[in-house]
């Protein structure tokens, strides 16, 4: 039961196998978000200068392949279709049509034509068509009317019962399809029928082409194609018949190979071969945005766009890169055997061959790599390494049933052959015998998951794992086993451990720890590889030889191919992951190079560059203009320049925004050569916009180039401008401003000896009144030291006088004697500024006697001498004083002499 399953299973999958898948031009999806505008688009067209401009909702849309701009119609009117003409950009909307024109300040300006109709009554009139015509006019279409421009005036037709649904220019002829009516001929006002409507089966013509010399070729918008000769009408069979009559027609344009694009309604855009084979379909099930195509233009350099109910689309016919896409799973390795282009996926391998994509079977799963071997096909399959023949594969012989990711040619000093294989957990040696490989040995030593597997000129292996680091093996010379095996974590002192990638450059093994690029010499030395840093970008993943002198990098992000010049290294072309519409595939991001063919492993399909295309530009000569300049100031407000003749700004930042047409990702550079005065810098840049910082003052030519890869000049363009100085620091104000100053100098001088004489003065007087003021205090001192002097000598003399009186009196016994007592009281008073009446005044219960014995205690008598004066005992005098002390009111620890020397 389980086997009869299995072939159910087999048997179904066969079916499921081989379905119809080619490269196709890549494409490009524009949305509202990436262009800024409105989401429906209308109409394309193209300048003389390449700068393609798209009808859209919200106005004119105008695009170079790196800015988008948009430029408004009178009331924000919808743009709803476009032509080009000369430097004029003719426009068409509701009731309004006119002329776009690039001014002075770089920006389109609107000039209305409907505003010139005279005598014309409106009727709702949408132009949905312009075109000009054999005789030089530009023709406006709407349903019920036309209107043409002869450069001054403006003149409304109309046909009685004829009305356009769409109208074409073919050579010298003017066709439309009148609305439920004929395909007709413009002659004069009128139109004349020329093919019946029941000759193209009853439906609209949405498309006439001119086929080749003798025929037309009408696209119809439900029943298909058709070819006109003049005279009759044939059918124009597709290999998609069925497919054109129900995906509703609506637009149509010839490639200038002669391959019919046709945009629908409901699927999308095809593309027919001039034989009626489909080449290519874009819909919204292949990467298209929006399946409902408004419009349709094949642009000088061959590409085509779409204008979409949603978004805008380019699909990319006219560049060197094209891709493989479908349910492929995530890419990890291609290699092209003679027509035949195998893939390996995470899901299985494949093969292409004539439009037919196959799965080979035995490939279920994880599949790693593919390589030749002599005359086989091997592919590293997660169950081991099987040798592909056509649409199956089997294992080589003896090969150990495990997963198979690197695969290596081993021959170092020998005559034999072999292969070494890495896997999740081992290494493998095969040798070859006779015509066939077959395995040989697991090498021991060595346990770990490998990705990535190099051998270096002395024979050592180098191997990237899977997780974390790198190693380097050194075999034994039968290389049954590892001999010395160094495990490499980081490739700098200072980094942190990461994945290291391995890969081999010109001969030379080379690791990267996504940051930069590592050289190992022939005695392991790791040092970083300065050369090729410059120019190789971060996140180098692998790298693919073309020839000795040129190789792939691979990142994340995209591919570089490298050419080494000179013994210098420098990049030729760059491209993203992204132009392909997809993240790219596998653990390290492989190229592979066949027959001048570079293929990119991609997550959901194969990426493919034609090389023998590197030096492709535009057949078309275009000149790079100068689309915007400004300059900005100190708050970083934007203050528009004219984009040409001598200007003049205020500020020192200054940005120049170039205009260059690249839609295939061409590898252009931007030169700059900014000459000031005597002094010249360059500055180079990919991107058409340059920004000039901290400029001095004085005038500036800036001539700007467009490069290739190679150094070939496409075009220039000049420009020149003035950073003048502001008026304040002008020549006149410089002069004046030395005037001021000196007047200035001199003023202050003046000013200084003023206020030094002032202030000499000031303190000559101050020294004045100092001195004056000392002298004063000097005579106060005098008169108060003579004073003092006087009331001591009249202190003494009082003292002098008492005493003799007091001898006086003792001396006669007189101490009772009223004469004498009265006379030593006056003279006591006399000394002692009439102490007695003071004290009576004071205290008046004082005696006589108390007032004689204050005296003696004033004049600073002892006990002893009172006692001697008075006859008194020493205990009298003693009491006598206990008694003064109580009528004069002494404290206690109060002394009673210094009371009475001291009252006045």
């Amino acid at each position: 039961m389980t086997y009869i399953l299995l072939l159910i299973t087999i048997v179904v999958a066969s079916f499921q196998t081989v379905r119809a898948e080619s490269f196709v031009p890549i494409l490009s999806n524009y949305t509202s978000f990436d262009y800024n505008a409105g989401l429906q688009n209308w109409s394309i067209t193209q300048d003389d200068n390449g700068i393609i401009h798209v009808g859209n909702n919200s106005g004119m849309l105008s695009f170079d392949g790196y800015h988008w701009t948009l430029s408004q119609l009178p009331g924000q009117l919808v743009a709803r279709s476009l032509m080009a003409d000369s430097s004029r950009i003719y426009v068409g909307s509701y009731q309004q049509f006119g002329y776009f024109e690039r001014k002075q300040d770089g920006h389109y300006h609107y000039t209305s034509l409907w505003n010139q109709l005279k005598n014309y009554k409106p009727q709702n009139d949408e132009i949905w068509s312009i075109i000009k015509m054999p005789n030089g006019r530009i023709l406006f279409q709407a349903f019920y009317s036309w209107f043409e421009y002869d450069g001054k005036n403006v003149k409304a037709h109309a046909a009685a019962n004829a009305n356009p649904l769409n109208i074409f220019r073919i050579g010298k002829n003017v066709y439309a399809q009148l609305i439920g009516g004929d395909f007709s001929l413009l002659r004069g006002n009128d139109f004349k029928s020329v093919i019946l409507r029941s000759d193209v089966g009853g439906s609209n013509v949405v498309a006439a082409l001119a086929y080749d010399k003798h025929h037309l070729l009408l696209v119809t918008e439900y029943n298909g194609l058709y070819l006109y000769d003049g005279k009759k009408v044939t059918t124009f069979h597709t290999d998609i018949d069925e497919q054109l009559r129900t995906d509703q027609l609506n637009r149509a344009v010839m490639t200038h190979q002669g391959h019919i694009v046709i945009g629908t309604i409901h699927n999308g855009i095809y593309e027919l071969s001039h034989e009626g084979k489909k080449t290519w379909h874009f819909n919204t099930a292949s990467m298209l945005h929006q399946n409902t195509v408004l419009g349709l233009y094949c642009d000088d350099d061959n590409n085509i766009w779409a204008a979409l109910d949603a978004g805008i689309a380019l699909v990319h016919t006219g560049s060197p890169y094209s891709l493989l896409s479908g349910q492929l799973g995530s890419v990890h390795d291609v290699y092209m055997t003679g027509q035949q282009l195998y893939i390996a996926t995470n899901q299985s391998a494949h093969y292409l061959q004539d439009q037919q994509l196959n799965s080979i079977a035995g490939t279920q799963g994880q599949n790693w790599h593919l390589s030749r071997i002599d005359d086989n096909l091997v592919v590293g399959n997660n169950q081991g390494l099987r040798l592909v023949k056509g649409g199956s594969s089997s294992l080589i012989p003896n090969a150990p049933s495990a997963g198979s990711t690197a695969l290596v040619h081993y021959n170092i000093n020998s005559e034999q052959d072999y292969l070494i294989e890495a896997g999740y957990t081992s290494l493998s040696l095969y040798k070859k015998r006779g015509e066939h490989w077959e395995f040989s040995h697991v090498i021991k030593g060595f346990s770990a998951p490998v990705s990535q597997l190099e051998v270096d000129a002395t024979g050592a292996l180098w191997l990237s794992n899977m997780n974390q680091g790198c190693y380097r093996l050194e075999l034994t010379d039968d290389l049954r086993q590892v001999k010395k095996e160094n495990y490499i974590l980081r490739l700098h002192k200072d980094a942190d451990q990461s994945r290291i990638f391995v890969m081999k450059i010109r001969g030379k093994i080379v690791l990267s720890d996504l940051q930069k690029l590592y050289t190992v010499d022939d005695h392991g030395e790791i040092t970083p590889f300065d050369a090729l840093n410059h120019v190789a970008g971060q996140a180098i993943m692998s790298a693919t030889m073309v020839d000795n002198n040129h190789f792939w990098l691979s990142s994340e992000r995209g591919y570089s191919l490298i050419a080494y010049e000179d013994e210098v290294y420098h990049v030729v072309r760059h491209i993203p992951t992204s132009l392909f519409g997809l993240e790219y595939g596998g653990r390290h991001n492989r190229v592979r190079c066949f027959d001048g063919m570079a293929y990119f492993c991609l997550n959901g399909g194969v990426g493919r560059y034609d090389m023998k295309q590197e030096t492709y530009q535009s057949k078309h000569q275009h000149q790079l203009i100068l689309q915007a300049a400004y300059y900005t100031d100190w708050a970083n407000n934007r203050h528009p320049m004219p984009v040409s003749g001598n200007n003049i700004l205020s500020e020192s930042n200054v940005t120049l925004c170039f205009s260059y047409p690249n839609y295939n990702n061409q590898p252009l550079v931007f030169v700059c050569h900014l000459k000031h005065g005597t002094s010249e810098i360059t500055i180079t840049s990919n991107d058409p916009e340059i920004h000039l910082n901290n400029l001095a003052y004085g005038d500036y030519e800036v001539t700007c180039q467009v490069k290739d890869s190679e150094g070939k000049v496409y075009a220039e363009t000049q420009y020149s401008f003035n950073h003048a100085k502001p008026v304040l620091l002008s020549w006149p104000m410089i002069t004046i401003y030395i005037l001021l100053l000196g007047l200035f100098g001199y003023l202050y001088a003046r000013w200084e000896t003023s206020r030094a004489l002032e202030k000499q003065h000031k303190k000559a007087e101050e020294e004045r009144i100092r001195q004056e003021l000392e002298l004063a205090k000097q005579q106060q001192i005098i008169e108060q030291q003579q004073k003092l002097l006087l009331e001591k000598q009249l202190q003494d003399k009082g003292r002098e006088l008492a005493t003799i009186s007091m001898e006086a009196l003792k001396s006669k016994d007189a101490m009772g004697d009223d004469e004498y007592w009265k006379v030593f009281r006056e003279n006591f008073d006399l000394i002692h500024k009439q102490f007695f009446r003071h004290l009576r005044d004071a205290f008046p219960n004082l005696t006589a006697n108390d007032l004689k014995f204050c005296a003696y205690l004033r004049l600073n008598l002892s006990s002893k001498e009172i006692v001697n004066l008075t006859g008194i005992s020493i205990r009298g005098v003693e009491g006598a004083r206990y008694r003064l002390r109580k009528k004069l009111g002494l404290k206690e620890g109060d002394d009673l002499a210094s009371f009475l020397i001291d009252f006045e």
